[in-house]
């Protein structure tokens, strides 16, 4: 892939991670793969993210896809459907044989050590949700969906009424915010957006996508969501 002279901080994550898919699918070793990648952040990212961070990086690609192959993708007119592909797969086989955890991609995430990230997803703390598309002409890569990472903390169930609350968080401006809201919110595309009140960058271009990817999250990680009666 062409990599610009200059990488703004909204493009880092992005871009070093598709240099990375690009590097691993021509079969360069994971060491060379690293080096590359550390080079390309010390030299052109603006500012250069952390060792660490480009680390997961290249351990997210490496440890995804196979040597020498092309991650899997979607059409772009169609990129939602992979949410909808993992939730048809059993949270077991998800979690042994394609998704890596939200901890490896969100170190201090207020989340289980075993949760993991909806398929085809990739979650950064500066640079918020990409979703891995393909345009159907050879180009390919992690187009950013929404600007923050955004997980579910936990549930909150009423035992006379049965009715279900939700905590959620999402990173911006280098801490984790936190609100409660009823379930039915972040259900519902007309409700979701409410969200804005509290701090949360939606919009009702990002409604769509907020929907199903909370709803893929909550499926592949209802287990480890803890769930407190009240």
């Amino acid at each position: 892939i062409q990599v610009p002279a200059s990488i703004p901080e909204t493009k880092r994550n992005d871009t070093l991670f598709r240099v990375a898919a690009s590097l691993h699918a021509k079969g360069l070793s994971d060491q060379a793969i690293r080096e590359a990648l550390l080079a390309e952040n010390a030299a052109k990212c603006v500012p250069p993210l952390d060792t660490q961070e480009v680390e997961d990086i290249v351990q997210n690609v490496t440890a995804r896809y196979p040597k020498g192959g092309t991650p899997p993708a979607v059409a772009v007119p169609e990129f939602l459907a992979s949410l909808n592909a993992t939730m048809t797969t059993t949270p077991g086989n998800v979690v042994q044989t394609q998704l890596p955890t939200i901890h490896s991609m969100l170190h201090d995430a207020p989340v289980s050590e075993n949760a993991i990230v909806p398929g085809r997803m990739a979650l950064s703390l500066h640079d918020g949700i990409a979703a891995w598309v393909d345009n159907g002409k050879g180009q390919a890569g992690f187009k950013h969906v929404f600007p923050v990472a955004i997980v579910l903390v936990e549930r909150l169930k009423c035992v006379h009424t049965g009715k279900e609350q939700v905590k959620i968080a999402w990173h911006m401006d280098d801490v984790w915010h936190y609100q409660m809201v009823d379930r039915k919110v972040i259900a519902d595309t007309r409700d979701i957006v409410s969200l804005a009140s509290f701090g949360l960058p939606i919009t009702s271009e990002h409604k769509d996508f907020l929907v199903k990817y909370l709803s893929a999250y909550d499926f592949i990680n209802r287990r480890c969501i803890p769930l407190i009666q009240v």
